[in-house]
């Protein structure tokens, strides 16, 4: 029966794009639910291309964890010495990775429209009460207009990023231009509703993201986040929420397959009562 109404669901799809935000909705709920159900109309080949890009490398620098030992906290390349600034939009609970940033004397600029600013006695941040988005009004900002607005048009470009918007990192990634994304020598960005891959227009939007970043960037360390399971999509077996490092290519001493077993020593459980979620093995192993 499930089959039925799933290729049913494939040809509606197919036939009724518009109807493709509901199917990745149906599908997120269909995980969270715990359902081993997914209604999917990607190729072969769509899918393939993608999961090739998204490989980790030695890039020739050890990485370092800063944050938390659970949700918040990230792996970096150990390069804090060639960072000046942190953009860090999606503040949540948690700022124990800026804190940790300003020991190196890094100043972190945060922007969230759903929390207030986390300033307190012991710590003052620069925090905008507005959401990261793909236009400016008085509750969202763009990457571009925030940046210029608190560096101006220094070329010290001497940056790291830290997004976790939830959801939104597709779109804002695929409005920023290049030259401002290349601008960041790291880029800590967590990616959301992998389920989406599941449908061709949903591969193909996430391959265009991953395509403008790999221009400038190499991938040095995945984290897959416990909070929300995995889907199997095709032959693969893809966490729906993944943290990502990013290094610029110009400091960048080498590329090569890492040698290690995944998770890093440094790596936590995000959510530290659930069970972890390994990494594929065809995300880091030729």
């Amino acid at each position: 029966m499930l089959k039925k109404i799933k290729t049913v669901l494939i040809k509606i799809i197919v036939t009724f794009e518009i109807f493709t935000g509901l199917v990745i909705i149906l599908n997120i709920i269909f995980s969270k639910l715990k359902i081993n159900f997914i209604i999917s109309n990607v190729s072969k080949n769509s899918l393939d291309k993608l999961i090739k890009k998204i490989f980790i490398y030695n890039t020739g620098h050890n990485l370092i964890r800063l944050g938390s030992k659970k949700d918040g906290g990230y792996l970096v390349p150990d390069i804090l010495n060639k960072i000046k600034y942190c953009f860090s939009p999606g503040v949540g609970p948690t700022t124990s990775f800026e804190k940790q940033l300003k020991k190196y004397n890094i100043i972190s600029f945060l922007v969230d429209g759903t929390v207030e600013d986390p300033s307190n006695k012991s710590i003052k941040y620069d925090f905008i009460k507005k959401n990261l988005n793909t236009f400016n009004n008085n509750k969202n900002i763009t990457l571009k207009k925030w940046i210029i607005s608190k560096l101006k048009y220094k070329k010290d470009y001497k940056l790291i990023l830290q997004m976790d918007i939830e959801g939104s990192e597709i779109g804002v990634i695929n409005h920023t231009s290049r030259n401002i994304l290349k601008r960041f020598k790291i880029m800590v960005i967590e990616f959301h509703y992998f389920q989406s891959l599941a449908l061709e227009w949903g591969c193909k939007t996430y391959e265009k993201a991953f395509s403008k970043i790999l221009k400038d960037f190499v991938i040095c360390h995945i984290h897959p986040n416990n909070c929300c399971g995995f889907s199997k999509i095709n032959h693969y077996k893809i966490p729906n929420v993944m943290e990502f490092t990013f290094i610029n290519k110009e400091l960048v001493k080498y590329k090569k397959p890492i040698t290690n077993k995944l998770p890093h020593k440094f790596d936590f459980r995000c959510s530290p009562n659930k069970k972890d979620i390994e990494l594929p093995d065809y995300f880091y192993k030729i």
